[in-house]
Parts: C-alpha cells; sequence; structure tokens
C-alpha cells in the first residue's frame, strides 16, 4: 500500500519570453524525422544539417519549421547525407518570400512536398527533381498565380492543396498532373470556373468552396466521370443554369458524384431539371441561399439522393411535384423558411421511401391527405410552426411512424380523431404549445404510445377518460402545467405506466382515487407543487412506487399513515418544506425504504420512536434543519443506516448514546452545528464509522474519551475549530485534518501511521531563543528537506526548549523559480502546522518518495 508522499509544489513566476534554441532532433517516425525548428538564417541551418550525416535508414523525413529562411535554394537544405532516402520535405512557417527553381533537384526519392504558411511567398516555380512527388501542399501563401510554366508535369501526382492563397485562376495548369485525384483549391480568390479540369478524368474530390465564384460555365465538369465529392458552398452563385432543349447542366459529366455542396450561395430559385445529369448524388446541402421558388421537377433526375437540406431560404413557394423524382429520399430538412411559404398538399407525394421528415420554422398549412404518401416515414417533427389546431385526417398514410414532435407549434386545441392512422407511433412531444384542457379521448388511436410529453402548456384541468387506450405508455410529462387539482380518475387508463412526471404544476389539491388505475407505477415526481396536507391513504394504491419526490411544496405535517400502502418504496424526497416536528407514525408503511431526505423542512423536535419500522434505511438526510439537541437513542430503529448528514442545524448538545444501535454506519457529517465541548461517549455506537466530519462546530475542548469505540474510523476532519489538544493521540491511522484556527499544545507527532493534514502552504518562518544545537539540528533538517533525494526517509528529532516566535512549517522542496508563488496540491502525510507555542519535544517524519511503501 502506498502512504505517506510528501507534498507536491507547483512553482508560478513571471519570466522573460526566450525563444527556442534552434537545433535540428531526430523524431521516430514510419519513416524517420529530422525536425529542424528556430533557425534564425540559412547558414545555420545548413550548418546544423550537415551534422546528422551518420544515417542508414532508407526512409527519412525533413520537417524545418519556424525559421528565417527568407528564401529557399538547393544548397540550404542538402546536407552531406544521401539525398535520395528523404521521402518527405515538410516546409512550414519558414517566412520564404521566394523558392528556387531547382530547390528539390537532387532528392530523387521525394514523394510528398509542403510549403505552407509564409505569408511573403507569392511566386513560386519548381522545375526538376519532383518526379516521384504524389502530394504537393502550398496551402496558406499568398501565392497569386500557378500555371503550366510554373510546375513541371507530375505523371505520379495524386494530391495538391492550393487552399488559403491568392489565385484567381488556374490556367493550363492542371494539364500537368493528368493522374490527380484530390485538388482542394478552397479559400482563394477565383470567381470564374472555365475549363480547368479537362485533363483530370481520375478526380474524386474537388474543393472550391470560400471563393468568390460568381459563373460557372457550361461543360467544365464533363469529363470529372470519377469525382465523388464537389464543394462550391460559400460563393456567389446565384443561378444554376439548364439547357432544357440540350438536355445540358451545368454538372454535365458527374456521373459517379455522390455528395453536392451548394450552402451559403445566392441561389434566387431551382429551375426544373436543374440537377437531371446526377443520377448518383446522396447528399445535396442548399442552406442560406436566397431560394424563393422550387419548380415542379426541380429535383428530377436525382433517383438516389438520401438526404435534402432546404433551410434558411426566404422561400414562397414549393410547388406540386417540386420533390418529383426523389424516390430514394430518406431525409428531409424545411427549416427557417419564409412566413407565408406556400407548400402544396401534394409536394411530398412522390417521397415513397421518405424516413425523416423535419420542417422548423416554416409555417406550413397543414391539410387532409398531406402526408398520405408517406408510408414509410418514421418521424415526423413539426417545430415551431404556428398550427394552432390539429384536426382529423391529417396523419392518414402514416402508418409506421414512430416519433410525431409538435413542440413549439402555438396548438390549442387537437380534435377527437386527429391522431388516427398513428397506430404505431411510440412518441408524441406536445411541449410548449397552447393546449389548456385535456378531453375525454384525445389520444384515441394511439394504442402503442410509449411516451407522452405535453410539457410547459397552459393545461389546467384533465377530464376522466382523457388518457384511455394509452395502456403502453411508459413516460408522461405534464409538468410547467398549470393544473391546480388532481380529480379522482384523473389518469385513468395508464395502466402500464411506470415513470410521472408532475412537478411545477400548481397542484394544491389531491382528490382521493386521483391516482386511481396507476398500477405499475414506479417513480413519481410531484415536487415545487402547493400541496400543503398529504392525506391518509393518498398513495394507498401506488403498491409498486419505488421512488416518490415531493421537494419544495408546502406540507406542515405529516399524517399518520399518510404513506400507507407504499410497501415497496425505496427513495423519498420530502426536502424543502414546513414540518417542524418529526412523529412517530409519520413513516409507517415504508419497512423497504433505503433513502430518506428530510433536509430544509424547519424541523425542531424528532420525537422518540420517529424513525421506528425504516429497518432498510441506509441514507438519511436531516441537514439544514433547527434541530437543537439530540437525544438519547434519537435514531432507534436505523439498524442499516450508513449515511447520516445532520450538517448546518442549529446543534449545541449530543445526548450521551445519542446514536446507540448505528452500528452500520459509515458516514457521517455533523458540520457547520455550534458544539462547543466534545464530551465523552459523544459518538459511542458508530462502531462502522469511517468519515466523521466536525469542521465548522466551534469546538474549543474536548473531553478525554469522545471517540470511544471508533476503531474503523480513518478520516476526521476538524477543520474551522479552536480546539486545544494536549498530548493528544488517542486515534491511531487516522487522517487529521487541521488547520490554523486550531491551537495545538505538546503534540508529538511519534506513531508511523498518524497522518496529519494542514490547508496551508508551509513557509519557514523565523526562530527566537534557540539553543546553537537545536538550530544546528534545525538547520541540518531545512537543507536535508530541500535537498534530499525523493527515494529517502528522514527522522529529525528537537529536543531542549524550542521557542517558537511565529510557527513552524515545513518548507517546500528547493525550485528553479525563487521568489515565486506556491500552490499546494494536497496530498502531503506527516506535516505538522504549528502556531506560536513552546514546544519541549517535537518529532516529525518526513516522507518524501510518492509512492513509499509503508
Amino acid at each position: 500500500m502506498f502512504t505517506n508522499t510528501a507534498p507536491l509544489y507547483l512553482g508560478l513566476c513571471w519570466l522573460p519570453i526566450v525563444l527556442t534554441n534552434p537545433e535540428c532532433s531526430w523524431l521516430p517516425g514510419a519513416c524517420k524525422i529530422l525536425k529542424c525548428n528556430d533557425f534564425g538564417n540559412k547558414r545555420d541551418l545548413k550548418s546544423a544539417l550537415n551534422k546528422n550525416t551518420d544515417l542508414t535508414e532508407n526512409c527519412v523525413v525533413l520537417n524545418i519549421v519556424n525559421s528565417n529562411l527568407s528564401s529557399l535554394e538547393a544548397t540550404a537544405i542538402e546536407g552531406y547525407w544521401k539525398l535520395s532516402t528523404v521521402n518527405e520535405i515538410r516546409l512550414n512557417g519558414n517566412n520564404l518570400s521566394s523558392v528556387s527553381e531547382n530547390a528539390f533537384s537532387h532528392f530523387t526519392s521525394l514523394k510528398r512536398l509542403s510549403i505552407t504558411n509564409n505569408d511573403k511567398l507569392e511566386v513560386i516555380k519548381l522545375k526538376e527533381g519532383l518526379d516521384k512527388l504524389e502530394e504537393l501542399n502550398l496551402s496558406h501563401n499568398k501565392i497569386k498565380v500557378l500555371n503550366n510554366s510554373y510546375l513541371p508535369k507530375i505523371k505520379n501526382l495524386t494530391k495538391v492543396n492550393l487552399s488559403f492563397n491568392k489565385l484567381t485562376n488556374l490556367t493550363s495548369l492542371l494539364c500537368n498532373f493528368e493522374n490527380l485525384e484530390e485538388l482542394l483549391v478552397n479559400n482563394n480568390n477565383l470567381s470564374v470556373i472555365e475549363d480547368y479540369f479537362s485533363c483530370n478524368t481520375k478526380l474524386g474530390i474537388l474543393d472550391l468552396s470560400l471563393n468568390q465564384i460568381r459563373q460557372i460555365i457550361f461543360n467544365v465538369f464533363i469529363n470529372l466521370q470519377e469525382l465523388s465529392i464537389l464543394k462550391l458552398n460559400d460563393n456567389q452563385i446565384d443561378i444554376l443554369p439548364v439547357r432544357i432543349t440540350e438536355n445540358t447542366t451545368i454538372f454535365n459529366g458527374l456521373y459517379k458524384l455522390k455528395y453536392l455542396y451548394l450552402e451559403n450561395n445566392y441561389l434566387k430559385m431551382l429551375d426544373s431539371y436543374t440537377f437531371s445529369n446526377l443520377k448518383n448524388l446522396k447528399q445535396i446541402h442548399l442552406d442560406n441561399n436566397k431560394i424563393e421558388i422550387i419548380e415542379s421537377n426541380a429535383f428530377s433526375g436525382l433517383d438516389n439522393l438520401e438526404s435534402l437540406r432546404i433551410a434558411d431560404q426566404p422561400l414562397v413557394t414549393i410547388k406540386k411535384d417540386a420533390f418529383g423524382d426523389l424516390s430514394n429520399l430518406k431525409s428531409l430538412l424545411l427549416q427557417n423558411l419564409n412566413n407565408s411559404t406556400n407548400i402544396d398538399k401534394d409536394a411530398f407525394f412522390h417521397l415513397k421511401n421518405l424516413q425523416h421528415l423535419t420542417m422548423f420554422n416554416t409555417n406550413i398549412n397543414l391539410q387532409a391527405n398531406m402526408f398520405s404518401e408517406l408510408n414509410n416515414l418514421n418521424s415526423l417533427k413539426l417545430q415551431n410552426d404556428e398550427l394552432y389546431e390539429l384536426k382529423p385526417n391529417i396523419f392518414i398514410g402514416l402508418q409506421n411512424l414512430q416519433e410525431l414532435n409538435f413542440d413549439g407549434c402555438a396548438i390549442n386545441s387537437i380534435s377527437n380523431g386527429a391522431f388516427y392512422g398513428l397506430e404505431n407511433l411510440l412518441t408524441l412531444q406536445l411541449n410548449d404549445n397552447s393546449i389548456d384542457k385535456l378531453k375525454p379521448h384525445t389520444f384515441i388511436g394511439l394504442s402503442k404510445l410509449n411516451s407522452l410529453n405535453l410539457f410547459n402548456n397552459t393545461i389546467t384541468e384533465i377530464e376522466p377518460n382523457s388518457f384511455n387506450e394509452l395502456k403502453e405508455v411508459k413516460f408522461l410529462n405534464l409538468s410547467g402545467n398549470s393544473i391546480s387539482k388532481l380529480k379522482n380518475d384523473t389518469f385513468k387508463g395508464l395502466v402500464g405506466l411506470p415513470k410521472i412526471d408532475l412537478k411545477n404544476l400548481n397542484i394544491d389539491f389531491i382528490e382521493p382515487g386521483a391516482f386511481n388505475g396507476l398500477d405499475n407505477l414506479i417513480e413519481m415526481d410531484l415536487s415545487y407543487n402547493n400541496i400543503k396536507i398529504v392525506k391518509e391513504t393518498l398513495f394507498s394504491n401506488l403498491s409498486k412506487l419505488a421512488n416518490l419526490n415531493l421537494e419544495s411544496n408546502n406540507i406542515t405535517a405529516l399524517n399518520k399513515d399518510a404513506f400507507y400502502g407504499l410497501t415497496n418504496l425505496v427513495s423519498f424526497n420530502i426536502k424543502n418544506n414546513s414540518i417542524r416536528a418529526l412523529k412517530q407514525n409519520n413513516f409507517n408503511g415504508l419497512e423497504n425504504l433505503k433513502k430518506l431526505n428530510l433536509s430544509r423542512l424547519l424541523i425542531n423536535e424528532i420525537e422518540s420512536g420517529t424513525f421506528n419500522g425504516l429497518s432498510n434505511l441506509e441514507t438519511l438526510d436531516l441537514s439544514c434543519n433547527e434541530i437543537k439537541i439530540l437525544e438519547t437513542k434519537t435514531f432507534l430503529g436505523l439498524e442499516n443506516l450508513r449515511i447520516l448528514f445532520l450538517q448546518d442545524n442549529n446543534l449545541t448538545e449530543i445526548k450521551e448514546f445519542a446514536f446507540e444501535n448505528l452500528k452500520k454506519v459509515e458516514t457521517f457529517d455533523i458540520s457547520g452545528n455550534n458544539i462547543n465541548i466534545l464530551r465523552n461517549n459523544t459518538f459511542s455506537g458508530l462502531t462502522s464509522l469511517k468519515v466523521l466530519n466536525l469542521s465548522d462546530l466551534n469546538i474549543q475542548a474536548i473531553q478525554s474519551n469522545p471517540f470511544s469505540g471508533l476503531h474503523q474510523l480513518e478520516n476526521l476532519d476538524l477543520t474551522k475549530n479552536k480546539i486545544k489538544l494536549s498530548d493528544y493521540n488517542e486515534l491511531p491511522g487516522v487522517s487529521l485534518l487541521l488547520n490554523k484556527t486550531n491551537k495545538i499544545i505538546d503534540l508529538i507527532v511519534e506513531q508511523r501511521n498518524l497522518t496529519l493534514l494542514t490547508p496551508i502552504m508551509y513557509i519557514l518562518n523565523s526562530l527566537v531563543s534557540v539553543s546553537k544545537r537545536t538550530q544546528s539540528k534545525f538547520d541540518q533538517f531545512v537543507n536535508q528537506t530541500k535537498n534530499s533525494p525523493h527515494d529517502s526517509s528522514q527522522e529529525f528529532t528537537f529536543n531542549g526548549g524550542i521557542v517558537i516566535e511565529r510557527k513552524l512549517n515545513v518548507w517546500p522542496p528547493q525550485l528553479a523559480c525563487p521568489g515565486s508563488s506556491y500552490i499546494y496540491i494536497a496530498f502531503p502525510k506527516q506535516v505538522l502546522d504549528l502556531p506560536p507555542k513552546k514546544m519541549k519535544d517535537f518529532r516529525l517524519e518526513l516522507i518524501t518518495n510518492t509512492s513509499s511503501e509503508r
């Protein structure tokens, strides 16, 4: 077991900014990496490279970063080692303004070249040594022009990154790279896309996003028959022209395109057949354009499209058959459209395989049979729309729908039969609406419903039989409404319900029989209401209830047999009410209760026998009450209690044997009270106690034997007290937490298993009236504490009347930052804080090894 570790300190101080020394060092990798950084000039770099000649590897990466090279010639990076072994060169952030045409001419095996992050590099020409190059990265420079005379033909080149430059065109450049598979030209200044890609028949990924593209010439993509990803987002494209008579669009040739990104442009309308050539497209993104009209057959030809997003548009009209030919569409999102958008009632007619339809803030006008052809729809979300009323026959055809979400739709009325056709619905969300009453048979047709959410409506009344047929509902949320009265048979029909949320409803009266029919209820939340009285047998029909929450009501008393019938209740929370006295029989019938929260109840009296019958209780919280005296045998009947909280009461006295029979309690917190004296046998009966918190009790004196019988105690917290201990050493093996408000007189630390912890920093202050012998011994102690190796253990004994002017503390290990502030990280052992007192004998064992075995 690892114990008694030394304190750990962190030194904090202000240091001047110092640049890292320039160096070249070898790093491991699939190819061995020679990294050179922070060189101020090429001469020093070349000298450092020439020192690294003892190389036998056949694969080397040369990585030069954060240097000031200005220009780059072949001689600058050629060492005396075999250049043919260099497979990759990375030049990142080297303040280059020019690169010699033959800079890499002797690197005959170079496969990857990266020249990036140079704010002054506007022109680059490379002509030799790149025959085997496969990847070229020239991103994050200021390059304005690149054409076929600037870079040679490179047969093996498959990836080119030209992003974040100042390019305005790509004239004739790309025919030098006939095997190109990936081209990134995002974040440049391209405005017109012309015939740049005619030679790149193998191109699979093309990123033209974040330019200034306004126009795309017809047939520019005609040869890109392998392209799968095309990014045109964040440009200035306002039209996607179509030549219907020629059956031609700007996407001609893109037969294998799967992903098309067009968001954040200026598109105003989608004409018929705009995407007719994209037979294999799976996803298209059109968010944040200026689209006002989607014509019929706008998406014609997209036979394999699976996902379509149309969001943040000033859309006025979605015409009939607008989504024609989208027979494989699985997900459609329409979000943040014009307040007066007109969606034709047959707009969704062809979406036979649609699974997810989300319309958010579209103000759609729901009409009968509007979704009648969406037989495979799984999820329908119509959120933040002004629907006002759910009428019959809206959901005809949605027999496979499982999730229906109408959150925030201003619904104030639900007609009988509104949910006909939804026989497989599992989740119904009606949160944040204006429903004011639930009427009989409101939810008829929802025989398989699993979850019903009615949070934050304006419901004031639930009429009987409102939940008829909802036998499968597993969760009901009615919180945030204004139901002041729960009537008889309110929840009739919910025979399978295990969990109900009734918090914050303003309930002030519950009729007998209100919970009839809830035969399988396990969890009920009635918190934050105005319940004043819990009447006898109120919960008598809830025999399976395991968790009951009555927190933050106005309950003033618990009637006898109020919880009769709750034989399976495990957790009961009634905190933050106004129950001043706990009486016998308050908890009758709760023989299986394990957790009871009685905090913040204003309790000032606990009658003897209150807890009789709670033999299985494990956690009891009585914190934040007004209990003044703990009488003898207060907790009789709690023989299985393990955790007891009594902090922040008004306790001034604990009678002898108050905790008798609490033999299994392991954690006890009684902090924040006002107990001046710990008397003999105070904690008698707590024989299994491991953690005892006595902090902030205003303790001034401890009698000779208050902890009698606490043989299992491991942690004792006595912080924030005014204790005077004299030769006190009763609890070997206990972590005794003390701080500078305590006064310790003649404390002798001799036992190796006694640990003293203190939260304050350790600073060596002045000593006066110390004999030379003692001073010498103490100096030896301080020096060895500062300089001792971390695997040593020293013991120092001081005799001879040390007079301490202020306080004696252990100084932290000598750090390289003198005069700095120290942060103390609390896991010290055997550290003692001593206030101004005379010491006849002081013995300290210091363990500095952080993993010493004792």
